[in-house]
């Protein structure tokens, strides 16, 4: 039997073997049990060896997901001191004990879902905290991200309501914006959409709330870890880190566009509110520079630096998931579905896109290949698109190595999708698909030719790049963009080339 390389998994090996052992010496030394010469257990011993129990016990439920659901009963049970159930200080009772135990510390982390009680009970107190004059304060805030996959969960399933859900956010979103402009750079906020965990960081200590799985109950422990113990070095500090360096910042603006879009919705059902693209898609929300899916991979990039704006209609960035180098996507400022849904001054707008990156592929003696899969309506499955926002995807390839139009209809047809194919003269004819899903091609300086699918087929997600992966040799062969890495340095990259391409057309108000 191998030793478990992970030192959480010793650690749990451990307390499962210590939980083993004092339940048998608790056994063998009952009193009808214990023979003449056995060993009484001393109160100390008792005491220490109980309260390691609960140690044990806490280190297994954490392992296993919250089996244990009397969990916060064992706590308490075994004595572990801290233990209570306001997770978020919104009992005005509590908000003196919080405030005792952030005094004095330099930086206050706060990492909650809403935190109401925060940024609406406690709201005065924080500021009294910041507006010590004894040397500055900084307070950072991690909130779960109201436009998040986590939320909409819990708003598809009716908990909380939807209206009361909106008003919560909006309040303490006013509450941080208000924060934000009096303490300018000492105030930070950053959204992430994560599993929840709450938690309180300062003077070295992590006031944690534990969060249970498979449980019902309100109560939710929270207690206190030293950040120099093994467990907050090592378990809620490293997440902690994880969390900061995957959660963008955010600014007033953004918080205002934020409150902008839930007070659009007050009056609207839920499900108009998941529908609405501010919410859900991840280019609209990157073009109006809140949290989205780049960000949450990449928040070291400032909000907006990804994309060069191109004239009026339409934005270029870099693809995540490149499948060679510069590949780059051609997105739409208005939020449709497809190409062919757009207005005939943006689809004319395309054809100069496309003419100014073919002519610089040909300086470097490649091909620019063009693809876009058109859906006519939102569900991603009936068209092979990965995000239902028109984009077309531009990869430059080397002239020799294959003409994708020779293989691409055996590909489609291997993969059972039943198609007409048809070509255009221009892209800008690509109107009369507005209701149909597509995939149309584009080789260069070549007619586009477009694959139109049955109705209701259901296509594979990212069918096209799956072709470019196995066909083009010198393409990446992890197609997938949601399971690839990009460096960096190679998006960055990417990006400064096409604003070097279309630096000349850039719009000055888009820039700023």
């Amino acid at each position: 039997m191998k030793w478990p390389k992970s030192r959480w998994v010793r650690v749990t090996l451990t307390a499962w073997v210590y939980t083993v052992v004092y339940v048998l010496a608790i056994v063998l030394t009952q009193p009808h049990w214990r023979p003449a010469w056995g060993w009484d257990w001393p109160p100390w011993v008792r005491d220490i060896t109980g309260a390691g129990l609960a140690v044990a016990l806490m280190i297994i439920s954490i392992w296993y997901g919250g089996i244990l659901t009397n969990f916060y009963d064992l706590l308490t049970g075994f004595g572990i001191s801290g233990v209570r159930v306001d997770r978020h200080g919104a009992d005005p009772m509590q908000t003196k004990v919080w405030m005792d135990r952030i005094q004095g510390s330099d930086e206050v982390m706060i990492v909650g879902t809403l935190s109401q009680g925060w940024f609406v009970v406690a709201q005065a107190t924080l500021k009294e905290h910041l507006n010590m004059s004894r040397q500055p304060k900084n307070l950072r805030v991690c909130l779960l991200d109201p436009f998040g996959k986590v939320w909409r969960s819990k708003i598809e399933s009716g908990q909380p309501t939807h209206e009361c859900f909106l008003r919560d956010v909006t309040q303490v979103f006013r509450n941080l914006c208000d924060l934000m402009a009096a303490y300018p750079g000492r105030v930070s906020l950053n959204l992430y959409d994560t599993d929840p965990l709450s938690c309180v960081v300062a003077r070295g200590a992590i006031y944690l709330g534990l969060y249970l799985p498979r449980t019902e109950r309100k109560e939710i422990p929270e207690f206190t870890i030293s950040c120099g113990s093994f467990l907050g070095d090592k378990v809620v500090a490293e997440s902690l880190k994880r969390l900061r360096s995957s959660a963008p910042d955010v600014n007033t603006e953004g918080l205002k566009q934020y409150i902008m879009t839930m007070e659009n919705h007050f009056t609207t059902s839920r499900e108009s509110f998941w529908s609405d693209p501010d919410v859900f898609c991840d280019f609209c929300k990157e073009h109006r520079s809140l949290p989205s899916e780049f960000s949450r991979r990449y928040p070291n990039f400032e909000p907006k630096t990804r994309m060069v704006p191109v004239k009026n209609y339409f934005f270029l960035i870099p693809s995540l998931g490149q499948m060679v180098k510069d590949h780059a996507l051609i997105v739409s400022n208005e939020h449709v579905t497809s190409s062919a849904q757009l207005k005939k001054e943006a689809r004319q707008e395309i054809v100069e896109i496309f003419s100014r990156l073919q002519t610089q592929a040909e300086s470097e003696g490649k091909c620019q290949l063009f693809f876009e899969h058109g859906v006519p309506y939102e569900g991603t499955v009936h068209g092979g698109c990965g995000i239902c926002h028109c984009h077309i995807h531009a990869i430059p390839v080397e002239k020799s190595d294959f003409n994708p139009l020779e293989d691409l209809e055996a590909f489609l047809k291997s993969k059972k999708c039943k198609f007409e194919r048809q070509t255009l003269n221009s892209w800008d004819e690509i109107e009369s698909l507005a209701t149909r899903s597509y995939l149309s091609v584009q080789a260069g300086k070549c007619k586009p030719v477009i694959f139109a699918f049955d109705s209701g087929q259901r296509i594979e997600s990212q069918l096209m790049r799956q072709f470019v992966a196995e066909n083009c040799p010198k393409a990446k062969g992890n197609w997938d963009w949601r399971s690839t890495a990009d460096e960096p340095e190679e998006l960055q990259s990417t990006r400064n080339k096409l604003n070097d391409i279309f630096s000349e057309s850039a719009l000055p108000s888009a820039q700023a």
